[in-house]
């Protein structure tokens, strides 16, 4: 998966990236963790990025990302959404934050 969107991010040239997981079915593993670092030394600073789960990964990416004896949900984190309308909207923010930090 990492391979793939950095092959992907040297093809297209993205300003941002969203990870749509809304269909994957994850139970447990360290390695989608390096999916997260698709753009890691390939696009200089990293892009912006949300990643949407859905029901068959939402609990197995909580305990990946806030550890297996954490009680915080998903919502703690901002990058994630169970829905593709909030990660866009997230983005967006993202992008006009860093337009306007550029100027």
């Amino acid at each position: 998966m990492k391979a793939m969107g950095q092959a992907a991010l040297e093809a297209w040239r993205v300003n941002a990236i969203i990870l749509d997981w809304s269909d994957l079915k994850y139970e447990w593993g360290d390695m989608l963790e390096l999916a997260l670092d698709i753009d890691t030394g390939c696009c200089g600073p990293a892009l912006p990025m949300a990643v949407i789960v859905g029901p068959s990964c939402k609990e197995a990416v909580r305990t990946l990302l806030l550890g297996i004896h954490s009680d915080k949900g998903l919502e703690t984190i901002e990058w994630v959404f169970k829905n593709k309308d909030e990660a866009i909207d997230y983005i967006e923010k993202q992008l006009q934050k860093a337009d306007a930090t550029a100027r």
